[in-house]
């Protein structure tokens, strides 16, 4: 008896079964190939090795049921284009028509994978080289440094806050109330909020 079978049926669909490890487990693979696509499904079953060859029913048109006389048990599949189930119970046989299931050379056991070798100490990364400044227009910026210039004027996070700056980043407008502030307020004209 061979440890693998196969069949075919309608629009292109392949059922494939094979006999898993020391023969205790069967793997049954439904399967579609057309051009430019691939479908398949696979459900791995506890048999116990086979007593007798498996048995291919078709049901109803498009509908299979697969029979699997193991040495413990005896299992049902249902099989149907894209969809590959085990059945709780026989499906009724009554009108069947047995499919032939050819015999197929098992694939070969992949051979035993080597095992990894540690990977080494890693080299580290090379330090990042300063970026150059950025220019649009007549706007530079200069990231090493943390310093933009437009025009005339100079902002850098680096230098401290001149006297002067003080002023120039005061709101010109009262947060309280809104009111339109004048150069060097300390306190709003309208509601008396002292301006920092």
């Amino acid at each position: 008896m061979a440890a693998a079978y196969g069949a075919s049926f309608g629009a292109g669909w392949r059922l494939s079964l094979v006999a898993l490890g020391d023969g205790t487990q069967t793997g049954v693979t439904l399967s579609q190939t057309s051009a430019g696509s691939q479908q398949q499904q696979t459900v791995t079953v506890q048999t116990g090795p086979w007593r007798s060859p498996p048995e291919l029913f078709c049901l109803a048109d498009q509908h299979y049921g697969l029979r699997i006389l193991g040495r413990d048990r005896e299992v049902w599949l249902d099989c149907r284009p894209g969809q590959l189930r085990q059945c709780p119970q026989p499906p009724l046989l009554l009108g069947a028509i047995a499919v032939p299931l050819t015999p197929e050379s098992s694939p070969a056991p992949a051979p035993p994978m080597e095992p990894m070798r540690p990977m080494g100490p890693m080299k580290p990364m090379e330090p990042m080289a300063p970026l150059p400044p950025m220019t649009l227009g007549n706007m530079t910026m200069d990231l090493n440094a943390m310093t933009m210039n437009i025009g005339d004027r100079t902002l850098s996070l680096n230098q401290p806050e001149q006297p002067g700056d003080r002023a120039a980043k005061r709101p010109n407008f009262c947060p309280q109330c809104g009111h339109r502030l004048e150069g060097r307020d300390r306190y709003c004209s309208q509601c008396g909020t002292a301006l920092s």
